[in-house]
């Protein structure tokens, strides 16, 4: 019987070297997960939004809208929660 050795790894880790290997022995490989939670709200990605004021904040039919507030078009993530959230 051979000797099995135990290689403890995070789930991000796996794509990098992994350390602890050997030759002529059974490598298992014990990958720690992570749970990463998922949150679900129906209908938000194609409703169009708007904030108590009455102004848009989110419409994903208006592309340029949703570029300059939400695209690379230089927009911090301040100014986004503000656009939101208020």
């Amino acid at each position: 019987m051979s000797e099995t050795r135990t290689v403890k790894v995070k789930w991000q880790d796996i794509f990098k070297p992994i350390p602890g290997f050997a030759s002529e022995v059974t490598n298992r490989l014990d990958i720690e997960r992570e749970v990463i939670p998922i949150i679900f709200v129906p209908g938000i990605m194609g409703s169009r939004l708007k904030n108590k004021s009455g102004n848009k904040v989110w419409d994903p039919d208006d592309k340029k809208f949703m570029v300059e507030n939400f695209g690379l078009a230089g927009v911090s993530a301040s100014e986004r929660r503000k656009l939101l959230i208020g």
